[in-house]
Parts: C-alpha cells; sequence; structure tokens
C-alpha cells in the first residue's frame, strides 16, 4: 500500500465514524411530538372544515420538516458533528409526501373517504414500518402498525367525523410515543 491509499482509507473511515454518530443524534422523540401535534392540529381544522385538512398538511408537512431538520443540525452542532442529517429521510419524506396525495387522491375516486383515509394511513405507517428498519427501533414498528390500524378501523366505522377522528388518534399516538421516546433518550 502506499499513503494514497493509507489517506483514503483513513478518511473513509472517519465519515464512517461520522455517519454512526450523526446516527446516534436522530432521535425520533421530536419528529413524533411535532407531528403528532401536527396531526392533533389537523384533527381541529377538521373539526371546523374538512374541505381545508389537505391544505393544512401542505403547509404543516413542509413546517415540521424544516423544524426537525433545523433541530437535529443544532444537536449536531451542539456535540461537534456537523452534516447531512439523514439523506435517506429526506428521500423518505419527498417520496411520501406526493404518495399520500396520489394513494388517497385514487382511493377517494375508487371508494370515496373512507377509502382515502385508509390507503393515507397506509402509507404513513409503511413510512414509519421503514424508519423502524433503518434504526432497529421496535417502537417505530408498533407506531407504524398502529397507524396503519387506525386508519383502517376508522375507515370502516364510516364515522361522521372520520377526518377529525383519524388526525386525533394518529396525533395521540404520535405524541404519546415521542413522549416515550424521550423518556427513554440519554439526550446530549
Amino acid at each position: 500500500m502506499n499513503s494514497i491509499d493509507d489517506v483514503s482509507t483513513t478518511l473513509a473511515e472517519i465519515e464512517q465514524i461520522r455517519e454512526r454518530a450523526r446516527t446516534g443524534l436522530r432521535s425520533i422523540w421530536y419528529p413524533l411530538v411535532l407531528f403528532g401535534a401536527a396531526s392533533l392540529g389537523a384533527a381541529g381544522v377538521a373539526g371546523l372544515d374538512a374541505r381545508w385538512v389537505s391544505a393544512y398538511w401542505l403547509a404543516a408537512w413542509v413546517a415540521c420538516f424544516v423544524a426537525v431538520g433545523r433541530y437535529y443540525a443544532a444537536r449536531g452542532r451542539r456535540v461537534g458533528i456537523h452534516g447531512d442529517p439523514g439523506r435517506r429521510y429526506l428521500r423518505l419524506w419527498l417520496w411520501s409526501l406526493p404518495a399520500l396525495f396520489v394513494v388517497g387522491s385514487v382511493a377517494a375516486t375508487l371508494g370515496g373517504t373512507p377509502a382515502a383515509f385508509a390507503a393515507v394511513a397506509g402509507v404513513v405507517g409503511a413510512s414509519y414500518l421503514m424508519i423502524a428498519r433503518w434504526e432497529h427501533s421496535a417502537l417505530m414498528a408498533g407506531l407504524g402498525l398502529v397507524v396503519a390500524a387506525t386508519g383502517a378501523v376508522l375507515a370502516a366505522t364510516d364515522p361522521a367525523h372520520l377526518v377529525a377522528l383519524d388526525n386525533l388518534c394518529i396525533g395521540a399516538v404520535l405524541v404519546v410515543g415521542g413522549l416515550y421516546a424521550l423518556s427513554r433518550e440519554a439526550t446530549p
């Protein structure tokens, strides 16, 4: 081996260590509480006028992701690790937003509002299951299953206030899950 190979190997090892450290900083409590609170807000919007929930979620989605990105960046600076908070998470959320609208629209056209909410809950649940796999998190897997099941159960019962109830239930589950994760975490 020559010195160039040694340097490139060392740099690759340093980047692997940094990525493991960044992964350790991506706590799940903050996004869960934030998106849970946004979901509770959506329940309030739906209680007033369900037609505005999609517009609310579009704005809330962007605001939540900006807040989560800033949180992870600040947390990384606090412990001296700068850089990407997680490209695969960004890709997941950028993929899931259009998927939610497309799947929800197709399901609403084919089966009405109950089908749309069951389908949307399935996409959200699948996103949480993907995160659970990446993070090896039983909590995220459980939350993903609860979110998907909640949407399916509420859609099957076809209540008059489906949108508000769905957002209320999911918001409560996410906030409780986030607070549980916070209680189990040693914050740097």
